[in-house]
């Protein structure tokens, strides 16, 4: 008689562990932001950049080339194909205009002829754009999809992540973080 318990209590033993994992793992992803925003500094990496240099090689983005700015940096990246970035292009577009800050753009999963193109026709909010055609800088990053926008301060660190497209509060808090102040309140 005890033999026929051993199966049943395997089974809901098996059936307890699963439902503790698939119920604690909404919990993680909740707090997937808050987890990306203790990123402490700006990972190394390295990826073709969206400019020719003047022996006609295409030029080089890095995080050498990032820190190299000395001011405080918003890093964004974004693709031609993707309908959120374009929802949020007028904010970088404006960001662009604050002489406090950098901003950088990293295609991600696109081409240089798509993205030129796009940026013909919505305009350059960016210093330079970086080509991540293989996912390069978005492994090395960590970025969950596109948009994702990272705000450093001048000397690297990541001070505020924002996942998804950005909207006219995450651009204040992560300017704030960065302790910049947005165009209209220089």
């Amino acid at each position: 008689m005890r033999t026929s318990f051993i199966p049943i209590i395997a089974f809901v033993t098996i059936i307890g562990a699963l439902g503790y994992i698939f119920i604690s793992e909404p919990s993680n992803n909740a707090n997937r932001d808050s987890i990306k925003s203790k990123i402490k500094s700006m990972p190394n990496f390295r990826i073709q950049a969206l400019v020719e240099t003047s022996s006609g090689s295409m030029g080089i983005m890095s995080d050498t080339t990032i820190r190299a700015t000395g001011k405080p940096t918003v890093v964004n990246f974004f693709a031609s194909w993707c309908q959120p970035c374009l929802a949020e292009h007028p904010l970088l577009m404006e960001m662009a205009l604050n002489n406090q800050i950098q901003v950088f753009g990293i295609a991600w999963n696109d081409n240089s002829e798509a993205i030129q193109a796009w940026i013909a026709k919505h305009g350059n909010p960016f210093f330079l754009v970086g080509i991540d055609n293989e996912s390069i800088a978005g492994i090395e990053w960590g970025i969950a999809g596109i948009p994702e926008t990272f705000f450093l301060d001048k000397k690297g660190n990541v001070q505020f992540v924002h996942i998804g497209p950005l909207s006219r509060e995450t651009m204040q808090n992560g300017l704030q973080a960065i302790k910049a102040t947005t165009p209209e309140n220089p």
